[in-house]
């Protein structure tokens, strides 16, 4: 009797802990390398051209728009201020210029992008260490605390073709 009960709590251990490793696993976020030195060069160019203009950098992000378009890649870049559920669900990887986060969001019309998406679970473990007041907040009030600056940054938009830079231009965020 004693041995059967101690089998059933080892296997009922077991599972539990399998499952914990699997959810553990399920909340990974995987840091992304931006491949392409161009890229990663004009998302510098756009972080330091802004750097005067928006202090305290401490809660910002950079948001990186990607479609794709009759053969071209086309890359809207601006500074996010805040979150938001709708916002976080639709972030495809997650990347770093320096310090400072860079969020990527494919367009994904077709679905084909969907496996892509980070899980809220692997964003909050992130929000937590780089954003903890935020983190804070939302744990106390299940909603993100309000923008801390209601401006809009501009975009910088970037035109790749077979992986080679051939437009960019800066303007105004409607």
């Amino acid at each position: 009797m004693v041995k059967r009960f101690f089998i059933i709590t080892i296997l009922f251990i077991s599972c539990s802990t399998t499952n914990l490793v699997q959810k553990e696993k399920k909340c990974k976020l995987v840091i992304h390398d931006i491949s392409s030195s161009q890229l990663r060069e004009e998302i510098n160019i756009y972080k330091d051209s802004l750097k005067l203009k928006f202090l305290g950098d401490d809660d910002k992000f950079i948001l990186v728009f990607v479609e794709e378009k009759d053969g071209f890649t086309i890359y809207n870049i601006q500074y996010g201020f805040d979150f938001d559920d709708n916002l976080i669900s639709r972030i495809n990887l997650v990347s770093f210029i320096g310090n400072l986060p860079v969020f990527f969001i494919l367009n994904n019309s077709d679905g084909s992008k969907d496996n892509l998406k980070i899980q809220k679970c692997a964003f909050m473990k992130l929000c937590k260490k780089l954003y903890p007041e935020n983190y804070k907040y939302y744990k106390t009030y299940n909603s993100w605390p309000m923008p801390s600056s209601g401006q809009d940054s501009p975009i910088y938009k970037l035109i790749f073709k077979n992986g080679k830079l051939i437009k960019k231009k800066f303007y105004k965020n409607q």
